[in-house]
């Protein structure tokens, strides 16, 4: 098995809470057949890798299934074949999510993350992009996302 390698200055690993909590609580996990036949939502990103640095780039989410009143924000990060999870760190601290959009099931996010990494290491990742509400009095439910293997991506 080889060993990754990046610099900490750039990358964190941790746990990601959000999903940490929601495999405690498995009612508050949705399968895609649960939404009755209605999209969960549409997801606007683009990914590129360039300089030794996998850009992404979350441009919006359009239609997300839920209440006018849910607050979204986005989260995005790597997740090795082992379930680790990587963040990016920038201005020292880790950078892993956008802002809280008030009351709009279609949020302009407009967000750039970056993880500075060798394509080896990348090859070897999923990314994951999850949209959830931000709650003031309870945990954040989850509303929407994605998890797609980097391996087979052309750049």
């Amino acid at each position: 098995m080889r060993r990754m390698t990046w610099s900490s200055a750039h990358i964190e690993e941790k746990v990601e809470t959000n999903a940490e909590y929601r495999k405690t609580q498995p009612h508050k996990i949705r399968e895609f057949s649960s939404y009755d036949g209605v999209s969960p939502g549409r997801i606007h990103i683009s990914v590129d890798y360039r300089n030794e640095c996998l850009h992404i780039f979350l441009d919006s989410a359009m239609d997300l299934a839920g209440k006018r009143s849910q607050d979204p924000y986005a989260i995005c990060y790597l997740m090795g074949n082992d379930k680790r999870c990587y963040f990016q760190i920038e201005n020292n601290q880790t950078n892993n999510e956008t802002d809280v959009f008030k009351q709009d099931l279609n949020p302009t996010f407009q967000h750039q993350f970056k993880f500075r990494m060798s394509l080896m290491d990348i090859n070897q990742m999923s990314l994951v992009v999850a949209i959830w509400d931000k709650d003031s009095k309870s945990a954040d439910d989850y509303m929407a996302g994605f998890r797609l293997s980097l391996k087979d991506v052309q750049y």
